[in-house]
């Protein structure tokens, strides 16, 4: 049985229609014009931060504001509704769940909001723990990193952690464990790729063929 770390936002749902919507709706309040989707989206994907994706539209000087009404925003009911399973995820989950320990590794401010999401979802129940963890000025992977520390079932050996960002690669490393990044998330392949992972898959669903197969493994040694 091994630990599985695993991310939530673009690892288990997909969350860019929210992340557009709340985007597009401090735009539309402010009156202000806004990129397509498909732009917005490929912005995001390079990590391109969202002063720069501001000043496609001519608003770069409103990136201040515009982060403190996301912050607001982005985990409220109303957008998080949005989200949406990734095609395969319970499945997947539910098969990883019967040999391994799935541990959800989330950032997410709101505890309440995100337990109700999993609950709707009806995906609470397959995780054995949650570690809901975020501390203002530190580093997003040494959150992960120190969430994952902490927990008393963590073992070098035998855990590893799955995410769509580069903060899965960074606090593996730290780890000393392998690292999954999938490309269903908010980062793109060529991106993820700077980082050195250890293994990229198309998304969660390929994860119960390499553990089965034992690839991991590979990568510990």
């Amino acid at each position: 049985m091994k630990n599985l770390y695993l991310d939530f936002d673009g690892t288990i749902i997909d969350s860019s229609d929210r992340l557009y919507a709340v985007y597009k709706s401090i735009m539309t309040e402010f009156q202000r014009p806004y990129l397509l989707k498909d732009e917005y989206w490929s912005l995001k994907r390079e990590r391109q931060p969202y002063s720069v994706i501001l000043e496609k539209t001519g608003s770069g000087e409103f990136a201040s504001e515009y982060m403190k009404r996301f912050l607001k925003k982005v985990e409220s009911p109303d957008f998080l509704k949005l989200d949406q399973l990734l095609e395969g995820a319970r499945e997947s989950l539910s098969l990883l769940k019967k040999d391994n320990r799935l541990v959800l590794v989330t950032l997410r401010r709101s505890r309440e909001n995100l337990y109700q999401e999993l609950k709707y979802l009806k995906i609470f129940n397959l995780f054995d723990a949650i570690f809901d963890n975020f501390i203002e000025g530190v580093n997003s992977w040494e959150i992960v990193a120190d969430s994952v520390r902490n927990d008393p079932k963590f073992n070098k050996g035998n855990s590893v952690i799955i995410g769509d960002t580069e903060d899965a690669i960074l606090s593996a490393r730290n780890l000393e464990i392998p690292s999954f990044v999938v490309l269903s998330g908010i980062r793109s392949e060529l991106f993820l790729k700077r980082y050195e992972p250890d293994c990229i898959i198309r998304d969660i669903n390929q994860l119960p063929e390499y553990l089965a197969a034992e690839k991991i493994r590979e990568l510990s040694i």
